[in-house]
């Protein structure tokens, strides 16, 4: 997984990650714990462990047959610009 911000007038910044280490099963069963305690407060939809580290294993799937796949894309009014690239 890559990070990309390109701030205007500054130097982009690249981050790039393991995916295995963001989406593994102590991630999937940390991201669900926090969810849940979260969604409680504010009565939101939250995922039971299995789930989480399903979805997990799925962004890992994905990362194999769509390789550069753009998971998020945002620009601001400034110029400045961030990507999530799998």
């Amino acid at each position: 997984m890559r990070i990309l911000v390109h701030a205007a007038g500054e130097k982009p910044i690249r981050i790039a990650i393991p995916t295995r280490v963001l989406c593994n099963r102590l991630t999937a069963a940390l991201c669900s714990s926090l969810t849940q305690k979260y969604a409680a407060k504010r009565h939101a939809l939250s995922l039971p462990p299995h789930a989480m580290h399903r979805l997990m294993r799925e962004l890992n799937r994905a990362k194999r047959l769509h390789p550069g796949l753009e998971l998020v894309s945002v620009d601001s009014s400034d110029g400045d610009h961030i990507r999530i690239v799998l």
